[in-house]
């Protein structure tokens, strides 16, 4: 992700080699078959709730049982990684923290059935 033509955020996670010890691995997706990185790049004006944002979203999910996840404020960024066994756990999630960023967002209508 580039701000300006100045990179921002590059991912390190890959999925390559033994991609089946890696789905296992604790330390990589511990069993979990779903997975996302959502980054949240505030404008200006919002860096300096990034720390309230952060709670707020770990708060959404901390009723979630089926999932993993982590959340994490850099300088210009959020970054989030999301990991469920099932789909509609990993949907609920997803729902929860774009609500979260942005309350008033309105998301397809196959996500809210």
């Amino acid at each position: 992700i580039a701000r300006d033509g100045v990179p921002i955020y590059a991912d390190i996670a890959r999925l390559d080699c033994d991609i089946e010890a890696k789905l296992n691995s604790f330390a990589h997706l511990g069993g979990h078959r779903i997975f996302a990185t959502l980054v949240h790049v505030p404008g200006e004006s919002d860096r300096e709730s990034n720390g309230r944002t952060v709670d707020a979203m770990r708060a959404s999910l901390l009723d979630q049982e089926q999932i993993s996840f982590g959340v994490s404020a850099f300088e210009t960024r959020i970054v989030c990684r999301v990991l469920a066994a099932s789909m509609p756990d990993f949907r609920s999630a997803l729902v929860k923290l774009l609500a979260t960023i942005d309350d008033g967002l309105r998301l397809p209508q196959i996500w809210r059935l």
